[in-house]
């Protein structure tokens, strides 16, 4: 069966895509979305997230540093809910003087 694809139109010109497949096809499509992402989060988990208390001490500075420095985009951190962290990488570059 080959999928069938329907494009419609609504008032602010923004398309509503229809994809038809199979059983078969549609789990293809599943399994290589997952195998993607699972390789993306190997890809990233090999740079440890660090805290903002972990950085601070690591690194000799302040929490307000760690705040200015993502005001300036010095050192941007990953958000998680209210969580903040920071890309060992990151750190790695400041600390060899790569920044």
């Amino acid at each position: 069966m080959k999928p069938s694809i329907h494009a419609q139109t609504r008032e602010q010109d923004t398309p509503i895509i229809q994809y038809v497949v199979n059983k078969e096809d549609l789990s293809h499509i599943i399994r290589d979305i997952i195998a993607d992402k699972i390789e993306e989060y190997e890809t990233t988990k090999k740079d440890r997230l660090l805290s903002k208390k972990q950085v601070a001490e690591r690194i000799g500075v302040d929490r307000s540093t760690l705040w200015r420095w993502e005001k300036e985009n010095y050192l941007v951190p990953i958000r998680f809910g209210k969580k903040v962290r920071y890309k060992e990488s990151d750190i790695i570059e400041i600390e060899e003087g790569r920044r």
